[in-house]
């Protein structure tokens, strides 16, 4: 497969405290990896690093098989909060993605009009964000993150505020968003069942400094639904997992 992401050897040294240790890892096109661990651990470290924030203390970091050392710009990334403007409308929201991009304002409202028809969020395109529920909130940040850069997603626990229902909805809705634009897509998730439902496969994190455990391998065929998760397969991959983040 063609690897748009490719980690090799990554540390990240906070003055004495080493948070990240020799992560290797891999995204390929068209793929859905999701990263696992605990609390604290450095997995938003690693989104910083990658989205440029941040500088790794060592290790490389290559797009598109190349070594790319200036990365801002090169993803699209949501962090946990869904940062909307709260001067601005969903509609404005979403364009400012193309706008950063120094597309012209007629155009980028054009793309950003089409993409929330095609997600059925044009009935909310003049409404301000503090009058959207939190789960209609995050979908508007991610159309805003995917008009930025759509072949390649960072998702930091984009989810992870959502009662159940609300999150079960926005996981469905986040699938139907990679069927459609076949991005690439690296997600951080603490919730199991999420990470199996979504991925095609999983990295599983240690305890700070982190280190990858093991990656797992997700084979629940696509298009999916949330009854893949009683599976004989997802019950087994759910009762590994746990078993590796819970391993003293």
């Amino acid at each position: 497969m063609n690897s748009k992401l490719s980690i090799q050897h990554l540390s990240k040294t906070f003055h004495s405290l080493e948070v990240l240790h020799s992560i290797s890892l891999q995204v390929n096109s068209h793929e859905f990896v999701s990263v696992i661990g605990p609390s604290g651990c450095g997995k938003s470290t690693l989104f910083h690093i990658l989205a440029g924030i941040e500088e790794q203390s060592a290790g490389e970091i290559l797009i598109d098989q190349k070594n790319v050392p200036n990365r801002k710009g090169k993803f699209g990334y949501m962090p946990q909060n869904a940062s909307l403007l709260p001067w601005k409308t969903v509609l404005e929201n979403v364009m400012l993605g193309l706008i950063v991009l120094g597309k012209p304002e007629q155009e980028a409202k054009k793309e950003a009009q089409t993409l929330l028809e095609k997600f059925n969020l044009s009935d909310f395109a003049h409404y301000f964000p503090e009058t959207l529920s939190g789960g209609m909130q995050q979908r508007v940040a991610l159309l805003r993150t995917i008009l930025f850069h759509p072949s390649f997603l960072l998702l930091d626990e984009p989810f992870g505020s959502l009662d159940a229902l609300t999150r079960h909805e926005a996981q469905m809705w986040l699938l139907s968003v990679y069927q459609n634009f076949k991005s690439s897509i690296l997600f951080i998730t603490h919730d199991i069942q999420e990470a199996i439902l979504l991925s095609d496969r999983i990295y599983v994190l240690s305890d700070r400094p982190a280190e990858i455990l093991q990656e797992v391998k997700v084979s629940l065929p696509r298009p999916r639904a949330l009854t893949d998760l009683t599976s004989s397969h997802a019950v087994a991959l759910e009762k590994k997992l746990l078993s590796l983040l819970t391993k003293k």
